[in-house]
């Protein structure tokens, strides 16, 4: 797992999404599924993006950021280009600094997991 502030990133921003699904229809819904899909795509600071629910959002964006004003003008980017197809958006921001943080992101924690037995089984070839 890298260390993203070794990397220059400062911030990680969880994006919450509300959208205006019932008042797009079919074709428009899906249009703006492939647009949201591709703009995400060719932005490599965004490290995951997925529809959801909870708390009265439908998704959200997972971006890295290398400062506050480069989170900024991202998230400006990100609603004008979606202003059609967004009811709301809010974002709640992760300072990066190790002074700051609790427990690192990392994915070694994962190996520590137990797991209930029948669901090993169940994963098994």
């Amino acid at each position: 797992m890298p260390r993203l502030e070794e990397m220059g990133f400062e911030i990680i921003a969880l994006t919450f999404i509300s959208g205006k699904r019932d008042q797009l229809g079919r074709g428009k819904f899906e249009e703006a599924q492939e647009k949201a899909k591709k703009w995400h795509d060719a932005h490599p600071n965004v490290i995951f993006a997925s529809s959801g629910h909870g708390m009265g959002w439908t998704g959200v964006v997972v971006s890295l950021h290398t400062s506050y004003s480069d989170y900024v003008k991202f998230k400006a980017e990100h609603d004008a280009e979606f202003s059609e197809y967004l009811a709301d958006t809010e974002s709640f921001l992760m300072d990066l600094n190790p002074k700051t943080t609790l427990k690192s992101f990392h994915v070694k924690y994962l190996a520590d997991v137990e797991f209930p037995q029948e669901s090993l089984s169940k994963s098994a070839p």
